[in-house]
């Protein structure tokens, strides 16, 4: 029998309702944004009224977090993670032990200035993507997740034990019994802690076109939403003088660049201390722990047999200091993307050890087969990208001239050409009987690694064009996503098919 100190039903830690105080806080903070800019700006003769009306919120909003915490009880008992919740309609929910995906402590700002630590239980079947208990101490938090860990594998214990028969087939690869390796070492085994300065690498190395979008999307909504605002306030005169600025279109057009890539490279640098900040990566015998945070820290736990697939992912920049990314795709309920664990930096001796930890069927099978995509593939991404590249080329020259429209053609396809023949060459399929390893990519590189059992479902499509080329898609179906081979042989993608849905319904072993 487990020794459990959650078995009374109790609250969370009294410091919990100033933590549900902050987040009722912020869910209202726009709303109180806009009346506080519109009676400060406008000049509206009711700004007093607003005021008492903010105060008078605030404290109502007091007063709710206070009956949200003493409504809010939870303990854990043999049926499973009991919560009793709500204010004016009461919940109870009952999380059992086999439901439970992965267990995650969490630390908001608040939450690490009062010393205080959240839980997050992912659960598969549910509706919510986790269930929270928003306060408790480090160390019942701990307690609270080596609790349901232990309930968990006590419940899975009688489910381990059985193997599947043998097989032959054309991948003639020796076959691993159906028990999870025990070469994992017991003690915690470091597998990264970035520096300082690795943590600027990765921030150099990210992609800032896209965060630059992502900035600007936001800048330009605030500003849409205070329009009216900024004209009293910056003066009629201002607005004028920023009119006349953008009659000069070549300025505003070379500063915004600059502008924008400046701020694009510090945004990227910022998001990457926020996130990744003090980051560390460590195996233990059953699971991957990864610790990060600069202002909110998460404590990522993720068992090893939750695992579905990794990727790895890098881009021309990062291969100068010679390190990729890593992401964990765990088993979950809904949304695999915001569920994903990344580990943001890799070196060489790193990847090679959490291969040897989480696929040691890469090392102890090593005769992968290799296999190409189908030329076709080259020659369907050129005219893809080739009819776009000659509207283009149309629309410059009808906007400017002939000469420079199919100057922008030849370069177009030029580019297209070589990038295309490119990205074919870099995509292989290996495969030795136990695992998949698909590759891609030229400028940005992604690689999966993927064991067979993981495999809920494969299917194999065709279309008509391909059918003359007896080339075909494979697409393969784990609890955390699918991934898709695309323009690989019919002959091998209908071997592979056939061979995975043979292993899905032999195999023994957990895939969760």
């Amino acid at each position: 029998m487990l020794e459990n100190q959650f078995s009374t039903p109790r609250h969370q830690a009294f410091l919990g309702v100033i933590i549900i105080f902050a987040k009722n806080v912020r869910r209202f903070i726009n709303g109180v944004i806009a009346i506080v800019a519109y009676s400060y700006f406008g000049g509206n003769s009711s700004s007093l009224y607003i005021g008492v009306a903010i105060g008078l919120g605030v404290i109502g909003m007091g007063i709710w977090s206070w009956i949200q915490y003493k409504r809010f009880w939870f303990h854990v008992d043999e049926q499973g993670l009991q919560i009793k919740d709500g204010v004016i309609n009461k919940e109870k929910i009952t999380i059992p032990f086999d439901r439970i995906q992965t267990v995650h402590l969490h630390q908001n700002v608040v939450q690490r200035l009062l010393n205080m630590t959240g839980v997050k239980v992912d659960t598969a079947g549910s509706a919510k993507k986790e269930l929270e208990i928003q306060a408790l101490t480090k160390q019942d938090a701990l307690s609270l997740q080596d609790l349901l860990q232990k309930y968990k594998e006590q419940l899975a214990a009688g489910w381990a034990n059985q193997t599947g028969p043998a097989y032959s087939t054309q991948f003639d690869s020796p076959r691993v019994a159906d028990t999870e390796s025990a070469s994992v070492k017991e003690e915690k085994d470091t597998l990264v802690k970035l520096t300082f300065y690795q943590l600027l690498q990765v921030g150099l190395t990210q992609n800032h076109i896209r965060n630059g979008f992502v900035a600007i999307g936001f800048f330009f909504g605030l500003y849409w939403q205070f329009d009216n605002l900024l004209d009293d306030f910056i003066g009629k005169s201002a607005r004028e003088y920023a009119d006349e600025i953008l009659t000069s279109w070549v300025m505003v057009l070379i500063s915004g660049l600059i502008l924008f890539l400046i701020g694009s490279v510090m945004l990227s640098i910022g998001r990457t201390f926020l996130r990744y900040f003090d980051l560390h990566a460590y195996l233990t015998k059953k699971a991957l722990h990864v610790n990060a945070g600069l202002l909110k820290r998460n404590e990522y736990t993720v068992p090893i047999n939750k695992i579905q697939f990794v990727e790895w992912y890098s881009n021309f920049l990062r291969e100068i200091p010679g390190f990729e990314s890593m992401k964990i795709f765990q088993g979950q309920s809904e949304d695999s993307k915001k569920q994903s664990v990344v580990v943001p930096a890799c070196f060489d001796e790193q990847t090679s050890k959490l291969m040897k930890t989480l696929f040691p069927e890469s090392t102890e099978f090593p005769g992968f087969e290799t296999h190409k995509v189908d030329s076709f593939y080259e020659r369907f991404l050129i005219f893809i990208w080739g009819a776009l590249a000659t509207v283009s080329s149309i629309v410059i020259a009808l906007a400017v001239n002939m000469t420079s429209g199919l100057i922008a053609l030849v370069v177009l396809l030029a580019v297209i050409f070589l990038c295309s023949k490119k990205f074919v060459n870099s995509i292989t399929l290996q495969f030795n009987g136990q695992m998949l390893l698909y590759q891609r990519g030229w400028l940005f590189t992604k690689r999966t690694a993927l064991k067979n059992y993981k495999i809920q479902s494969v299917s194999w499509t065709q279309s008509f064009f391909q059918k003359r080329r007896n080339t075909a898609h494979l697409t393969l179906y784990t609890a955390a996503g699918s991934r898709t081979v695309r323009f690989i042989n019919a002959d091998l993608a209908k071997a592979l098919h056939n061979f995975l849905l043979y292993e899905v319904e032999v195999s023994k072993k957990s895939w969760m």
